[in-house]
């Protein structure tokens, strides 16, 4: 078909198109409705199914998930009710126990002595023993002293055994009491202190002198260029301060070997401290006497400072650590005659029996609270 010039000729009137025929545009509707029905068709297949996929993979494992949740529940309830059952089993036999205990006790209470004076004489024997373990073991006089007191307060001297024990205590405390015990605790705090201030003790400085060997007597008289360089050489010579050093004295010299020094005797009143806690005699001695020879080497020992801590030395290596103590071996001997074993309970043989058998019951020991 050929096409129709749309165009008019100059002064004739313009012609109209005639409209296209309805194959033409039938033909576009089915392109694009066959364009639109791929496109959904890519959708579906790109992006809708594996997004369903995807939620069906989600769904089915969220399934699996509730299933095994839901087996875990009626195991765990299974388990549950065991051990309800268990619990009522046990508070059932807990409550027999009770039972049988309380009857025990009312039993034991009727074969034994009074609980009031087995507490007593359990106290008196755990204190005795406490006061002696401190004296062997720590050297303890104020516990000791303490201990024994406290269990002489409780003895009832009415008793002979009881005023026996009461006597041989006394006799011990008066012991005690005429010890001249060293001050241990003072003094480790006295030379803590000590080692903090050892920078401030003055340090001792080598012998100095002025001038040199040779020097004129007198000045001279300038009377030429040579005089004048012989009397500036003097005065030079009056500025110079010649110093007589020695081993000890570079100590004094070197800043950092001086801080070296103070570190090891640092280290030294360290061991000097614990010797003292320990009540170690021979190691008291060596330490003092290293500090001494540090004291009187490195600083000047005519300071009142210096001079102090060379006496407070001397004191203590002469300070007597281990005096001689009491021995509580007879309070210890008379513990059995009150029925107190060594171990700090009243013996058993103490709590008389019931007619017609003996007692399976000893008394229980005291409650260590309760000693003092």
């Amino acid at each position: 078909m050929a096409s129709e010039s749309t165009t008019p000729a100059p002064g004739k009137p313009p012609v109209l198109r005639k409209p296209r025929s309805g194959r033409a545009t039938g033909l576009i509707a089915l392109a694009v409705a066959l364009g639109t029905a791929g496109g959904a068709g890519w959708w579906v297949l790109r992006i809708d199914r594996p997004a369903q996929q995807r939620v069906d993979e989600v769904l089915a494992t969220n399934d699996r998930s509730f299933t095994s949740l839901v087996a875990d529940i009626h195991a765990q309830q299974k388990t549950l009710n065991e051990l309800s059952a268990r619990e009522d089993a046990a508070r059932s036999q807990l409550a027999g126990l009770e039972r049988e205990l309380s009857r025990l006790a009312q039993e034991t209470a009727s074969r034994r002595a009074p609980e009031g004076a087995v507490l007593r004489l359990a106290r008196i024997g755990h204190l005795v023993q406490a006061a002696d373990l401190a004296l062997r073991l720590e050297q303890d006089l104020r516990l000791a002293r303490a201990a024994l007191k406290a269990a002489q307060a409780q003895l009832e001297v009415m008793r002979p055994a009881e005023e026996a024990l009461h006597a041989a205590i006394g006799v011990v405390l008066v012991a005690l009491d005429g010890i001249n015990e060293p001050p241990l605790d003072a003094a480790n705090a006295e030379w803590a202190a000590v080692s903090l201030a050892l920078e401030r003790l003055p340090v001792k400085l080598a012998p100095t002198r002025t001038g040199t060997a040779g020097e004129p007597a007198g000045r001279q008289p300038v009377d030429s260029w040579r005089g004048v360089l012989q009397a500036m050489w003097q005065d030079l010579l009056g500025l110079v301060e010649i110093r007589e050093l020695s081993t000890a004295d570079e100590a004094f010299i070197d800043p950092a070997r001086h801080a070296l020094n103070l570190s090891a005797m640092r280290q030294e009143i360290a061991l000097l401290r614990s010797a003292l806690l320990r009540r170690d005699a021979v190691s008291v001695k060596v330490s003092t006497e290293v500090l001494s020879q540090s004291l009187t080497r490195d600083f000047a020992p005519e300071a009142p400072e210096v001079a102090a801590l060379l006496k407070k030395l001397e004191a203590l290596r002469d300070m007597n650590l281990n005096p001689a103590l009491p021995s509580l071996a007879e309070c210890l001997a008379l513990l059995p005659t009150l029925g107190i074993e060594l171990g700090g309970s009243p013996a058993a043989s103490a709590a008389p029996a019931p007619s017609g058998g003996t007692s399976d019951f000893a008394p229980p020991p005291a409650d260590p609270r309760d000693i003092m």
